[in-house]
């Protein structure tokens, strides 16, 4: 592996910060370890530089494994994400009260339902934050586990505290390595605070199972309204660019995104529109009207659009001049973001 531009403390703070990493299930893999991979050439010409492979400065270092201190602002974002549940919720019909026949015109503010796609994303974006940390906890107590020694002398001290019956033998001692990794290597804070972020994960995941229906109805709404916004509007200035100044397969790709998937508010598009003709919009705007409905594209229409965007953006074509370096960079950056 050649590492001579890498930067160094980077990767040294980032192995730190995260020196194992889950894989799948109780498998992990300890990444502070790697530097001393000899494929890490610069490892062995400066070793020093890499402080990670230290096991002691790892512990010291890292907090990503702490999920007591962490527990304060999980139970914050939970009491938060439940509230705004509980509100949508309640507010569900008020929010979808536009009829099917309505359209969107340009200048009206986002629908509610956007706001209901927000929260789903937050939702799952909390749970998946939750799952990490339990996971993260899980394996670093996998790879780090509890002293022998250390263990069976503080098992001894309670068996003599507890007035053991009979002589102490050795066999009370023989514990597993996986005991140590597990059973024995939790302290009392992070039993308990494992415990309530579970119970934190199953009730957010109870709730918004409850709430299956609003949330598809919302994801697909948003869904419909960001393809239909970016193929019905925001296309508009590369159509209009690409006629005014002839680029003919520019034209080509982008009529065929728009035949492709648009929902035209009377099941065609509309012949006065400025932009087919290259021409600009009068004073007073041209409003696009889009339909609401609760549907996205299929499978087909998605690859296809992909496939249409990602040649007009492509650094590599057929012929020396790409479509890419024909267009405005304002048009560039509007279908690359």
């Amino acid at each position: 592996m050649n590492d001579r531009s890498l930067s160094i403390q980077r990767f040294d703070r980032l192995f730190k910060t995260l020196p194992v990493v889950p894989l799948y299930g109780d498998m992990h893999i300890n990444v502070y370890l790697c530097p001393r991979d000899q494929r890490f050439t610069s490892y062995e010409l400066d070793p020093g530089k890499w402080t990670c492979v230290n096991k002691d400065v790892v512990k010291v270092s890292t907090t990503q494994f702490n999920i007591v201190n962490k527990l304060q602002i999980m139970r914050q974002e939970y009491e938060r994400i439940t509230a705004e549940l509980m509100n949508i919720n309640g507010s569900y019909k008020n929010q979808y009260s536009i009829s099917e026949g309505e359209g969107v015109t340009q200048n009206t503010s986002a629908p509610q339902f956007m706001e209901v796609f927000e929260l789903a994303k937050r939702g799952i974006q909390f749970l998946c934050e939750c799952s990490a940390t339990l996971m993260e906890l899980y394996v670093w107590k996998l790879s780090n586990p509890r002293d022998k020694r250390e263990l069976e002398v503080q098992l001894k001290n309670n068996l003599m505290n507890e007035e053991a019956e009979g002589p102490i033998e050795e066999k009370d001692f023989d514990i597993a390595h996986y005991e140590r990794a597990t059973k024995y290597n939790y302290t009392p804070e992070e039993k308990s605070a494992f415990v309530e972020v579970i119970s934190i994960i199953k009730s957010t995941a109870a709730l918004m199972k409850r709430m299956e229906v609003v949330f598809s109805e919302g994801i697909a709404r948003c869904v419909h309204l960001e393809v239909q916004d970016f193929v019905q509007r925001r296309l508009r200035d590369l159509l209009r660019f690409s006629v005014k100044k002839k680029k003919q397969i520019i034209r080509t790709v982008v009529t065929a995104i728009r035949e492709t998937c648009a929902d035209w508010i009377n099941n065609k598009e509309d012949p006065n529109d400025p932009a087919i003709k290259g021409e600009k919009d009068p004073k007073t705007g041209h409003k696009v009207r889009i339909k609401n409905r609760a549907c996205g594209l299929s499978s087909t229409q998605l690859y296809m659009v992909r496939t249409m965007v990602e040649s007009l953006i492509s650094n590599k074509a057929a012929s020396k001049k790409t479509m890419k370096k024909e267009m405005d960079t304002q048009h560039y950056t509007e279908l690359d973001r």
